[in-house]
């Protein structure tokens, strides 16, 4: 009775967690009031869906009175729509949080935004980059105070029109402070500038005025330790600023491809943030999200944010994959996974495996033969050898209940799982940064998504790489995967090349095989190599993308998987 007792406490307290989360969608695009009207209409669906919150961007298309001139002509929200639409959503239980883009993001393509098209002396890199070309975005001179003077007036204005609380600032995609193109900073230090601005904010906004801050994440996270690419982290410094920046922020910490864990989420929790996640259009990506960070139920978790970014036109909006997907999760309830994957060899040379639970509170139950695991079979306790054909299957369980999903995962055997791998090539840092060569052979293979974390990207040069066999031995093949998604300038080597070695330094050509170009969208190479060698070297090259196919004539992508030796 009391286990029973106990039980329904826990999960009345996860209920009440999830009912205080946010729930929100990030919307572009409703930039006047026609556009806002039709979104009126999908009200009463996303209440049903369970969102709370619109994250609403709004920018320069606002009916301006401090700054008439940076209202964007003929494409403007009214202030008297602004009130009309914050009431409907009011009745439907939702607050609008208004977002204006700050210091970055001030223009797109060949087109300038309105602050900088008005006031081009308070570009930060003014005179660079004619019709904007080689560049991301412009963006502002955070070193004129004229900038401010300017900027606060605007947002007070949306905010007093939506009676928001609170305001999201942007600040994402921030790459050219201290640069040599700006003459206010070159040579400064960028987390200085990027910590500069936050807290500017920050005073007028919170401390002055009382509203709660927003942000995306991406230039507070260290790209080189966490594993991101430049988009999803800063590589040029700014992360430093996480540390000078008030903890009263609210983070929306944005990832929009699966990864086995998120662990800027918890660095963000760490150093006392409250973090809202945000994910996009990869569904089982937003699905992963959720899981990892709901597991958790710590307070400083405060949510979840579905951001579209054109992924679906506006009255798709209902029906938008992710959403629909991610809040089957939440109001599920089932968030916790355990992760499984291979952890070395044994003494005997066998592959370990290892499993790990998104949240330590939770014990794993599982199976190795392919059934359904439940809150009684066998518990999980150190990593254990692996048998070939072995299909693992694994639950978190809390209290003698499963609160969470099925994981499963079968791994390949063979010669070459947990040797040491040399990349002569760099793979771009965007995939698969965290574990690098250690993919190549961890035992998983056929993985059909190559932004999981499971291929290893090479952009515009070859894929070279070294294994050390440790101990001269007969092998009789290798073989890898290669994944073949022309439409994103990926495609398979024609030519794969293996170099052999007993020590390391005098190699000669074990093995090649060559392929015509394939319309699958994985391709397999298997190398007969038949020779005694220490030292595999593998060459795969990259080709010029051929006439017919996107990117033709600039050289492509290789994304390579498993390299199975036999």
């Amino acid at each position: 009775m009391k286990k029973a007792i106990t039980i329904l406490m826990t999960l009345a307290l996860a209920f009440q967690v999830q009912a205080q989360k946010t729930v929100g969608v990030h919307l572009i695009n409703y930039t006047d009031d026609e556009t806002l009207m039709k979104l009126a209409n999908d009200l009463e669906g996303l209440q049903k869906l369970g969102v709370n919150t619109l994250f609403l961007e709004v920018d320069y298309n606002f009916e301006f009175t401090s700054h008439p001139e940076l209202t964007v002509k003929d494409k403007f929200i009214t202030k008297a729509m602004a009130k009309k639409f914050t009431k409907m959503c009011k009745s439907y239980g939702m607050k609008i949080i208004p977002q204006f883009q700050c210091l970055g993001h001030q223009s797109w393509k060949e087109n300038t935004g309105q602050l900088l098209t008005v006031y081009p002396e308070l570009d930060l890199t003014p005179g660079a980059f004619p019709n904007n070309e080689g560049l991301y975005c412009r963006e502002w001179d955070l070193m004129n105070p004229r900038v401010n003077e300017i900027i606060f007036p605007l947002m007070d204005e949306i905010i007093e029109a939506f009676d928001a609380d609170g305001i999201h600032l942007g600040l994402d995609e921030v790459f050219l402070l201290g640069s040599d193109e700006s003459p206010s900073t070159k040579g400064m230090d960028p987390a200085f500038l990027y910590g500069k601005v936050v807290r500017e904010f920050h005073d007028y906004f919170s401390k002055k005025q009382k509203k709660q801050l927003y942000m995306w994440g991406d230039r507070l996270i260290d790209g080189g330790k966490f594993g991101y690419g430049k988009w999803e982290a800063s590589l040029n410094g700014t992360h430093l600023a996480v540390d000078s920046i008030p903890k009263d922020i609210v983070i929306c910490d944005w990832h929009y491809r699966t990864q086995k864990e998120y662990k800027s989420i918890d660095m963000f929790i760490k150093k006392g943030f409250k973090v809202i996640p945000c994910s996009w259009k990869d569904e089982k990506a937003a699905g992963d999200l959720i899981r990892y960070s709901y597991a958790k139920q710590h307070p400083k978790m405060l949510g979840h944010l579905y951001t579209i970014w054109g992924a679906i036109k506006p009255e798709q909006l209902l029906s938008f994959g992710s959403l629909n997907k991610g809040m089957e999760i939440i109001k599920g309830e089932k968030y916790h996974e355990v992760f499984i994957g291979q952890n070395g060899v044994s003494d005997a040379g066998n592959l370990l495996i290892k499993m790990m639970a998104s949240n330590p509170k939770v014990e794993i139950r599982y199976t190795t033969d392919g059934t359904e695991p439940s809150a009684l079979s066998t518990k999980y306790s150190k990593p254990f050898e692996y048998e070939k054909g072995q299909v693992i299957k694994s639950v978190p369980v809390l209290i003698g209940i499963v609160v969470g999903i099925t994981s499963e995962a079968a791994f390949v055997v063979h010669k070459g799982i947990g040797k040491k791998v040399t990349l002569i090539t760099n793979p771009s840092v965007d995939y698969a940064a965290e574990f690098k060569e250690k993919v190549l052979v961890n035992g998983v293979e056929f993985t059909s998504s190559y932004s999981g974390g499971e291929w290893l990207g090479f952009d515009k040069v070859d894929c070279e790489f070294e294994i050390d066999m440790e101990q001269s031995q007969t092998i009789k093949s290798v073989s890898m995967n290669f994944h073949n998604k022309v439409n994103d300038w990926i495609h398979h080597p024609l030519e794969v090349v293996v170099m052999g070695s007993t020590d390391g330094v005098n190699y000669s050509e074990v093995g090649k095989v060559t392929k015509r170009k394939t319309g699958r969208s994985i391709v397999n190479f298997k190398i007969p190599i038949n020779s005694e060698v220490r030292y595999l070297k593998v060459l795969a090259k990259n080709q010029i993308i051929p006439e017919g196919f996107n990117g033709a004539g600039n050289k492509g992508w290789i994304f390579i998987d498993e390299v199975l030796v036999q």
